[in-house]
């Protein structure tokens, strides 16, 4: 498998005290699932945001799809952001003004994709997703773990390469994060996507192809 995204000697510092990552070196392939682990503060969101081209840093290369990031305009990581990466985050970010499909299909209309052409792919994802009964239903209405299937069926729905999640299912009660995690792997696995996960618990960190843990700016893969 080739990777689809690379993470070379990459450096983080707030200021001259704050250094929070050093020499950070990490491959995802394409397909595979990884997860990211560590202390709190330890810099796994920062690097979760810097390979997504949402933080800045001091030294290091990223590469995406074979493409290097570095020195690239606002316009083009924009770019890259909207057509190769997909992003979940703690809290669904749903927009309440919005209903279950037109969350999910906003990513596309940003693209410039017709309406009826992202209601279409956007009730197909929903369906995927098991929210068929939801549809319509005000971003509002949902309950958590129905707006984090939301949040996933958005992640999707640009045919991203990756899917960079923060602590996907840290809102939610134990049922439904088994139940949200399961899901996430399962179509990631479906659409041959590539996911880099922060998670805090180690029991679903498990589940995935491979375990990295932060710590001391530094990160070291873990046996399984």
């Amino acid at each position: 498998m080739t990777n689809i995204l690379e993470l070379k000697n990459i450096d983080k510092s707030y200021d001259a005290y704050t250094h929070i990552l050093k020499g950070i070196n990490l491959n995802l392939k394409s397909g595979e699932s990884v997860s990211l682990v560590g202390a709190s503060g330890s810099g796994k969101s920062s690097l979760l945001h810097i390979a997504g081209l949402l933080d800045s840093y001091q030294e290091g290369t990223i590469i995406i799809d074979g493409q290097n990031m570095n020195n690239i305009g606002e316009d083009k990581k924009t770019k890259i952001r909207l057509e190769k990466i997909g992003f979940i985050y703690q809290f669904h970010n749903l927009l309440p003004e919005f209903c279950a499909w037109e969350n999910v299909a906003y990513p596309m209309w940003v693209k410039g994709i017709s309406r009826p052409d992202a209601k279409k792919k956007s009730i197909k994802l929903l369906e995927l997703v098991g929210l068929q009964d939801k549809i319509n239903s005000s971003a509002t209405k949902l309950s958590g773990g129905e707006a984090q299937r939301v949040a996933i069926a958005r992640s999707l729905v640009n045919n991203p390469k990756i899917i960079l999640a923060d602590e996907p299912t840290g809102n939610l009660d134990d049922e439904n994060t088994q139940n949200v995690w399961a899901l996430l792997l399962d179509l990631v696995k479906q659409q041959n996507v590539s996911l880099l996960c922060v998670t805090h618990d180690m029991n679903l960190a498990k589940k995935t192809d491979n375990i990295y843990s932060l710590k001391n700016k530094k990160i070291v893969k873990i046996n399984k």
